[in-house]
This record gives C-alpha cells, sequence and structure tokens, in this order.
C-alpha cells in the first residue's frame, strides 16, 4: 500500500523530529562554548534569540546557574520544522557561532574601523583610540533623540575630537567647534556638549 503524503500543518515523523534533536545538540555545545568564552547572546546567539521568542515549537531556557539550552518541541508541524531546521543550521553553519569566529570578526572590524579613521585624522589609529570609536558609536546609538550626536555621524564626531586635542581647545572652543555642525542653543544642549568634551576631549 502506497505511504500518505504528508499533509501541511500535520506533525512530523518522529525520524524528522529526531533530526531537530540532534541539530539542538549540536547548537547547545557550540552555545556551552560561547558561554564559556562569555561571548554568549552576541551576533549568532542574540538572532537565535530573537528568532526563538517568536517562533512556535522552539524555545531558548535558561537555568537557574544562568546556561542557555535550546529546546524542540516533539510535535511540530510540517511548517515549523522546515523553519526551525533552517535556522538551526544556518547557526551551526556560521563561523559567528564559535568564540574564535567572533573573535576573529571582532579583530577584522577594529582593523576597518582603524583604517577609516586613519584616512579620515591623517594619524595611525591605537586600540584605545579603535575602543573610543566604539564607545563614541554606542553613546550615539543610546542617545539619538533629542541629541548632539543625532546631527553627527560618529565617524565624523572622531575626527572633531581629534582635533579638538590636537588644538588643545578648552569647553568653550569645543562647542565653537560643535556650533559648526549643530546649533547649541540650550542649557540641555550645552551641558550635553560639556559631558562630552570631559568624557571624549579631556
Amino acid at each position: 500500500m502506497a505511504r500518505k503524503k504528508s499533509v501541511s500543518g500535520r506533525s512530523r515523523g518522529v525520524s524528522a523530529v529526531n533530526r531537530l534533536f540532534i541539530q539542538a545538540e549540536k547548537v547547545n555545545k557550540k552555545i556551552k562554548a560561547l558561554e564559556k568564552a562569555g561571548l554568549y547572546g552576541i551576533y549568532k546567539t542574540k538572532q537565535l534569540q530573537e528568532f526563538a521568542s517568536r517562533t512556535e515549537g522552539i524555545q531558548i531556557k535558561r537555568s537557574v546557574s544562568g546556561k542557555h539550552t535550546v529546546s524542540v518541541s516533539k510535535s511540530v508541524t510540517i511548517p515549523q520544522y522546515r523553519l526551525i531546521n533552517k535556522k538551526l543550521q544556518e547557526f551551526l553553519d556560521s563561523k559567528l557561532s564559535t568564540p574564535s569566529g567572533i573573535r576573529k570578526a571582532r579583530q577584522n572590524m577594529r582593523n576597518k574601523i582603524a583604517k577609516t579613521l586613519e584616512g579620515a585624522t591623517g594619524r595611525e589609529m591605537s586600540d584605545a583610540d579603535v575602543d573610543k570609536f566604539l564607545d563614541i558609536a554606542k553613546y550615539s546609538e543610546r542617545v539619538r533623540q533629542a541629541s548632539i550626536l543625532e546631527f553627527i555621524d560618529p565617524s565624523e564626531f572622531m575626527v572633531m575630537v581629534e582635533q579638538a586635542r590636537s588644538d588643545n581647545l578648552s569647553v568653550d572652543g569645543w562647542v565653537s567647534l560643535l556650533n559648526n555642525y549643530v546649533q547649541i542653543n540650550n542649557q540641555y544642549m550645552r551641558k550635553e556638549a560639556e559631558e562630552l568634551y570631559y568624557k571624549y576631549v579631556r
């Protein structure tokens, strides 16, 4: 007797579900290595967390000790199976799901940032300079609303910081420099300009 074809939406067979369990076990081994290296929650693990939070049939559970574990349901439907299977395999295949891959990607990113800043400032960038730029970028992202950095790109702002340091500008000189890009026309923006001065220039 011919075997009936699976109907979309019907639960998958045991072998298909077992494949998901095997994938999940492999993913959990990688997650364990990332947690041990202090690199869990970024890049691919962050994407996987977001995927699990909005997708039925898969969960990422956190133990009392803070360890994370991917868990898949035994009763996933065909569409769920395909979606989860694809996402788990993407995670397993990605270079950003391993500590060494993440470290290499970070170093490549830092090298690119340093090269870009060197071209903009005309001087060699140290690791501390790159760290400062990354901090500026994070600050800019946090305070996008009603902030001076809403109007100035982080790369351009880094060049201004270098210019202010080179010219040994005072707070007033720094505010005047910022005024070329954005109007410092209220007490709030003046205070932020001073905070940026003491945070990045001095």
